[in-house]
């Protein structure tokens, strides 16, 4: 790629950054020069509401000097950025772009510098054998820091976008450190911050609010079924493994007619017989008992209606006496255990499936 542009840098034919992309980075959107540039309300994000206070200056930095993350307060991702590959690419393709704000480094009380935010650029860099970087440099304490990253993510950072059970996680650390308080409103003030503007509608915000809510104002232990892994380990954990003539299918509450159609699809393709397990996903209702009672009494109720439909649309008993008789090729099964106090077991553990009683 020629660099015909001197705000696009070629991360084929350069592997440091000069003075020159770093005078061409203050033009573009350093708040020093807000006059020109407008970046303090471009990017508040980084730069409002008192962060242009913690920003130090924005300059070269030689990777040697920067630190891995090693403290527990971190909380931008609790997974690996999801648009990795997409960022790369983009990177590889078209070069490391001045125009956006560079990456941000905290410095910590004894000097040291850790990636705040753009952790994903950097990565790419390092991959690219970069020796140095742009960077603004912020002191922030470990409370700031906290909601530096996911503030930024949320306002749709170069790097990615914010995710729901990264503002979980940051509350819930929150709420740990003793930044806030336990109390709903706090959680929720802090569920907006972290969301910043226009990302999560309302109702999804509550909903992550009263999940650290019930978390930590209640004897009830939880169990979040939000993800393929966390289903997976459970029921490798509890001995709920498919064998020779069983294959179990896990699926959510919400899809209870897809569902019909998927145990069909299973049991052609694999000719074993098929359990479906409801899972009842993230209980976010401030009755989380009735909560779960709803969505697996729904599902049952639904998932039955579905396949009498199906079955009476399709097939037809010829004569009086002819009956439709039901086979055990697939089967409601039952539904993952969620609260303590409705699910434990004689040990005090949750490791015991909820069985559905066979319809008569």
């Amino acid at each position: 790629m020629n660099n015909i542009n001197p705000t696009v840098i070629s991360v084929d034919t350069v592997t440091k950054f000069t003075q020159e992309d770093l005078t061409w980075s203050k033009k573009l959107n350093d708040p020093d020069q807000n006059d020109n540039n407008n970046s303090i309300y471009n990017h508040p994000h980084l730069y409002g509401n008192g962060l242009l206070k913690k920003r130090i200056d924005r300059r070269l930095v030689d990777v040697s000097e920067i630190k891995l993350f090693q403290s527990n307060t971190q909380s931008a991702r609790r997974v690996g950025n999801k648009m990795f590959k997409e960022v790369r690419q983009d990177i590889n393709n078209f070069g490391f772009k001045l125009k956006h704000p560079p990456i941000a480094l905290r410095q910590m009380p004894d000097g040291t510098l850790q990636p705040a935010n753009g952790r994903t650029r950097y990565q790419i860099l390092l991959e690219r054998s970069f020796t140095n970087i742009i960077a603004d440099i912020y002191v922030m304490n470990d409370n700031e820091a906290s909601l530096f990253g996911l503030k930024a993510n949320a306002e749709n950072d170069p790097a990615g976008d914010l995710q729901l059970e990264d503002v979980y996680d940051e509350c819930c650390q929150a709420v740990e450190n003793k930044w806030i308080n336990k109390k709903l409103n706090d959680i929720l003030e802090r569920v907006e911050e972290a969301c910043g503007n226009g990302k999560f509608e309302a109702a999804s915000r509550r909903a992550v609010a009263m999940r650290v809510y019930n978390n930590y104002n209640s004897t009830q232990k939880v169990l979040y079924w939000n993800s393929k892994a966390s289903i997976n380990n459970w029921m490798k954990a509890n001995n709920y493994i498919d064998t020779d003539n069983i294959e179990y299918m896990p699926v959510s509450y919400s899809i209870d007619r897809k569902a019909v159609v998927m145990a069909a699809e299973r049991y052609v393709e694999s000719g074993k017989q098929i359990r479906v397990v409801c899972h009842t996903g993230v209980l976010n209702a401030s009755n989380i008992e009735d909560c779960y009672k709803d969505r697996v009494s729904n599902f049952k109720t639904l998932f039955n209606a579905h396949v009498a439909s199906i079955t009476s649309t399709y097939v037809e008993a010829s004569g009086n006496k002819c009956k439709i008789k039901k086979t055990d090729n697939i089967i409601l099964y039952g539904s993952l255990p969620a609260i303590s106090t409705l699910h434990n077991d004689k040990d005090g553990e949750m490791k015991k499936m909820i069985l559905f009683k066979k319809p008569n």
